[in-house]
């Protein structure tokens, strides 16, 4: 009896631990930043999109990015081996077998960009696709073993998941992605070479031609006070194509300015011992600056757009019979959703995602329309309301939708709807408690 179970809590014990190993080659650490830079990016999209599609899409997303990293430890698992930063990885220590991770790398590659294509759309599949083909064959294979330059050009991979998640909401790429990409990118070569200059013995055992090896340790730090003086520039775009507001110029400035600071005090010193704590400071230093450049955007855009959060504007003014209306009449929470057909690359969302409306009040809503693909095309929108119990009282003075709309390459419409709320709602008990009403519209495309 108690052998058997002694055998089931081994067993048990074994089952975890292969778990957590394969969890493990899946890269947490990394899979948790891409994860978030991703959702940034969703977030912050001037579209919305359902709360189970933005949950199904970046677990599409983590499970890619996990997918990259168990393809990458299957390749580099020599190169692990004789690291003693990377030797304790499943691979290395016998926990998963090599064909066993590849096999898992590549199911959870085709398992992750199906997901995104059906929960999403094909541009943010296409995306994911390129963010694992790129970091496993051009990264792992063809650059890391061959140039000093691999943490440069690789880094392109690292950096495009917050257009992934800006390609969920809006099913295109804009300028405002592009920034938050090339603070990713010009970010990726100070961060890691901050590690390799004391990890330099690693890199050198493991015969990968990491900048301290190939053009020495002076060329190095130069090279990080460099990228780090890039920073300076890239950090601000985002502010200056009109995306985040004075509040993220400044601390970003400030943030980039100590940035820079560190490098140079690493570049200035020449005793080995005392560069190789700065580099480790710089190294921490960048993932907490990475990360709160990335929240940053994040709050400062759902301050500016707080609409997007369904909260009313504070700062609206009211005269002393509209407050009393307010008081003595039920007021309805009107929200808008907007969705697009997968194959239609618009940007489509409306001037704010709820207001209060009071029963007869007629109010206008403008929503807007943007082609960001290279032909022209048209689609149509249908209106689905919720409660369905209360389609009969929402009355449409002017719509957009039903009617076919074409806009050409590049091109932005406007549009509003004008409606209100039939006051006859007051009289129907059966609806007296319902006080939410959700306005979906959804265009698809049509020939």
């Amino acid at each position: 009896m108690s052998q058997n179970i002694a055998k089931n809590k081994t067993s048990q014990i074994d089952l975890s631990i292969y778990i957590k190993s394969f969890l493990l080659l899946m890269k947490p650490r990394v899979m948790s930043l891409v994860l978030f830079t991703a959702m940034v990016g969703l977030l912050v999209a001037p579209n919305t999109v359902s709360f189970t599609t933005a949950c199904l899409s970046l677990l599409a997303v983590a499970i890619g990015s996990g997918a990259a990293g168990a393809l990458n430890m299957w390749y580099e698992s020599d190169v692990d081996a004789v690291m003693s930063r990377t030797c304790l990885r499943p691979i290395p220590t016998g926990k998963v077998k090599r064909e066993q991770a590849l096999w898992f790398g590549i199911i959870l590659s085709i398992v992750s960009i199906v997901m995104l294509y059906f929960s999403s759309n094909l541009i943010s599949a296409i995306l994911l696709a390129a963010t694992i083909g790129f970091y496993f064959f051009i990264y792992t294979i063809w650059l890391k073993r061959k140039t000093a330059q691999n943490i440069v050009i690789g880094g392109a991979s690292g950096a495009l998941p917050p257009v992934i998640g800006w390609s969920i909401a809006t099913g295109g790429v804009s300028i405002e992605p592009i920034t938050m990409f090339l603070l990713i990118f010009f970010w990726t070569p100070s961060h890691f070479w901050a590690l390799s200059l004391y990890k330099s013995n690693d890199y050198k055992k493991a015969k990968i031609p990491m900048l301290p090896i190939t053009a020495g340790i002076e060329s190095t730090k130069f090279n990080i006070l460099l990228y780090a003086l890039f920073m300076l520039p890239v950090s601000v775009a985002p502010f200056f194509v009109g995306f985040v507001s004075v509040i993220y110029l400044i601390l970003s400035l400030a943030m980039t300015v100590y940035y820079i600071n560190l490098c140079y005090e690493l570049f200035k010193t020449k005793a080995a011992s005392k560069s190789n704590l700065i580099a480790r400071r710089i190294f921490v230093y960048s993932i907490f600056y990475l990360f709160f450049l990335f929240l940053i955007i994040l709050f400062d855009n759902l301050l500016k757009f707080n609409e997007k959060l369904g909260f009313e504007k504070i700062t609206n003014s009211f005269n002393k019979s509209e407050i009393s209306k307010s008081l003595t009449t039920k007021n309805y929470n009107i929200k808008f959703n907007t969705n697009l057909d997968n194959s239609l690359r618009w940007t489509f969302y409306p001037e704010k995602n709820s207001l209060d409306l009071v029963p007869g009040e007629v109010r206008n809503v403008k929503f807007f329309i943007e082609n960001r693909g290279n032909f022209e095309s048209s689609g149509l929108a249908t209106l689905n309301i919720k409660p369905a119990s209360l389609n009969s009282y929402i009355s449409k003075i002017g719509c957009f939708c039903y009617e076919k709309q074409s806009l050409k390459p590049k091109e932005k419409k406007e549009f509003l709807l004008t409606f209100f709320l039939d006051p006859k709602i007051k009289k129907n008990n059966k609806i007296k408690d319902i006080s939410d009403i959700k306005l979906s519209f959804t265009f698809s495309k049509t020939n």
